[in-house]
Parts: structure tokens; C-alpha cells; sequence
């Protein structure tokens, strides 16, 4: 999605309740962006944001810098409030639910963990898509564990590069939400 520089805070050390309106307002811009750029819910399917996630998460692993790292780490929280929007979840409760005492740990290089996450995740969105298996409740409470799981994820990498979860958020937010892939399909300028 995005190219970005470093981010300079080493750590989150704003109070907590900064980071659940944060993300809270980050979730509502991201919206307003999305329908802008790509249409209403009408045209945009919660699918294409969770392959914007998997595709994020390819380039997350395999990445050689810090700088793509923290672009990648950024661009998955963007498409995952997107997917969020399009499924109801409020992205500020993930987080709140993450830094609980009793939240799920993933090991940062868990690979196996990861894709099979992943892997429940697309099978949840295609078995909604297609009304068929499961009920609205068990997709709902399944989707919100693997949403847990993969924003834990990110925020494993962001601490192993010893910079703030929400300080990349903030930093790559601040480059894609100046897109315009309204006027310039190719690379989003506003040119």
C-alpha cells in the first residue's frame, strides 16, 4: 500500500486510553478512504481487504528491511480496520482484549500458528459469502479470535523491532490515507 520511513518513536508511551481513540478515529478515516477510493459496501467485499491482509503478511515475511517491515506491519492494520468496517468489529476492542492478562500470545516467528489463522479466516469470510455452514454467531466469535491472533502478531513484530505498534500505524496511515486511486489508478498520486 505504502512506502514509508522510519519511524522514530521507540515506544508507545502515550496512555492507553490515547491508543482505543486512535484507533477508534483510524478505524473511521480508513472508512471514509476505502468508500471514497473503492465504493460503498455495495462494490467493496470484506474479501478484498482480508487479502489485502495475507498479501501485507507475504510481504511482512518477507521483507529485508526495517523500513518494510514497519510499511508492512502499517499496511496490515489498514486493511485489517477495513476489514473490521466490513464485518462490524471494532478494531479499539481487539487491541483493549490484547493487552489483557488473559490475551492470546503469539510467538512472533509462529509461523504454523499464523497460517492457519489465516487459513480459518478465509474459510469463515467464504463460508459467509456463500450462507452456508456455520451460523452468524460462530463466524462472529471465530473471526474475532483470528483477528485477535493476527493483530498480536503485528504487534510481536513491531516490539521485536523495538518500535511502537501504534507509532507505525500513525506514521503509514499518514501516507496511504493521501492516495487517490480515484484519480490515478496506477500509483494512487494525486498528481
Amino acid at each position: 500500500m505504502s512506502k514509508t520511513t522510519s519511524v522514530e518513536t521507540p515506544r508507545d508511551k502515550k496512555p492507553t486510553n490515547f491508543h482505543h481513540t486512535y484507533l477508534t478515529c483510524f478505524q473511521k478515516e480508513v472508512k471514509s478512504w476505502v468508500e471514497y477510493n473503492f465504493g460503498k459496501s455495495d462494490r467493496h467485499k470484506p474479501h478484498q481487504p482480508l487479502l489485502g491482509m495475507i498479501e501485507e503478511i507475504y510481504e511482512l515475511e518477507s521483507a529485508n528491511t526495517e523500513d518494510e517491515k514497519l510499511d508492512s506491519i502499517g499496511d496490515i492494520m489498514v486493511y485489517m480496520a477495513d476489514y473490521c468496517n466490513c464485518v462490524n468489529i471494532p478494531l479499539e476492542s481487539l487491541y483493549r482484549i490484547g493487552r489483557s492478562p488473559t490475551r492470546v500470545v503469539v510467538p512472533v516467528y509462529d509461523h504454523r500458528k499464523l497460517l492457519i489463522t489465516l487459513g480459518i479466516l478465509c474459510k469463515l469470510q467464504l463460508k459467509q459469502e456463500q450462507n452456508i455452514r456455520y451460523s452468524g454467531s460462530t463466524i462472529d466469535a471465530r473471526r474475532w479470535v483470528a483477528l485477535q491472533i493476527i493483530m498480536e502478531y503485528c504487534r510481536m513484530k513491531a516490539k521485536s523491532l523495538d518500535v511502537g505498534f501504534i507509532a507505525i500505524i500513525e506514521r503509514v496511515w499518514s501516507a496511504v490515507k493521501e492516495r487517490d486511486w480515484t484519480k490515478n489508478r496506477i500509483d494512487g498520486s494525486r498528481k
